[in-house]
């Protein structure tokens, strides 16, 4: 767990590359200060390419109180509100890493987008595509004004860098073609309350039946063995061993 200010995020993540022991670091990315456009992260995202540590966005569950009142505090409706978080805290952060050329500049940032959804992505990213055209296609313009920092597609970037979780989602599932079969991690959100375990394989042959295998195999273990650079035939081999016994 990083802190939420630039520096001392920085000093961690170091610490953390020098135990050689972790893969991940996470940001609550919704308390982040400054914003991503400050200049104050560079060092940051530098040392995220330079250590090889893979970076997690995650939602803010204790946040510091807004001053309004929060009718929904308490009732049943409150679990329902909760599923605004999964959105709000995500998007402002997530569009600065293409609007400021972020991910453009730090070409080996790898960056999980975990426990908000997958719904809601596509869409985005569309729009982001489309307003990256509507500015080249003004290129004489910004030529003027200092030039385009933005040379490659958003949903290129987010193809080679980013990468979302999900649990249970027939519309994550209908999104393959947006996703292709790489980016998308399955998770269990085990041992959380809100936790599909212990019906993940019911859950997951749920959604999944109609997947070729190996579109499963990637989905639900080889994606983020990639990712987080594990030895998949050992798991396999490991899977197999206990299947035996």
């Amino acid at each position: 767990m990083l802190p939420e200010y630039p520096e001392s995020a920085t000093q961690e993540l170091y610490r953390l590359a020098k135990k050689g022991v972790f893969k991940q670091a996470n940001l609550q990315i919704a308390v982040a200060q400054p914003g991503l456009h400050d200049p104050r992260w560079e060092p940051f995202w530098n040392a995220l390419e330079e250590t090889g540590l893979i970076l997690s966005f995650h939602v803010v569950v204790f946040t510091a109180p807004s001053g309004k009142p929060n009718p929904a505090a308490g009732k049943v409706a409150g679990h329902m509100t909760h599923a605004k978080s999964f959105v709000s805290q995500f998007i402002d952060p997530f569009v600065d890493l293409f609007a400021w050329a972020i991910l453009e500049r730090h070409p080996k940032m790898k960056i999980v987008i975990a426990e908000s959804g997958v719904g809601w992505l596509p869409w985005l990213v569309e729009e982001l595509d489309y307003r990256h055209w509507r500015i080249w296609e003004g290129k004489e313009f910004w030529e003027t004004r200092g030039g385009i920092p933005m040379i490659t597609k958003p949903s290129e970037l987010f193809k080679r860098q980013v990468y979302a979780t999900f649990q249970e989602s027939p519309t994550a599932m209908s999104l393959l073609k947006f996703y292709g079969p790489d980016n998308l991690l399955w998770a269990s959100d085990y041992p959380h309350p809100d936790s599909i375990w212990p019906n993940s394989r019911a859950t997951i042959e749920r959604q999944m039946v109609d997947l070729p295998d190996e579109t499963v195999r990637k989905l639900t273990f080889e994606n983020a063995a990639r990712l987080y650079g594990l030895n998949v035939e050992s798991m396999i081999e490991g899977n197999a061993a206990i299947a035996a016994e």
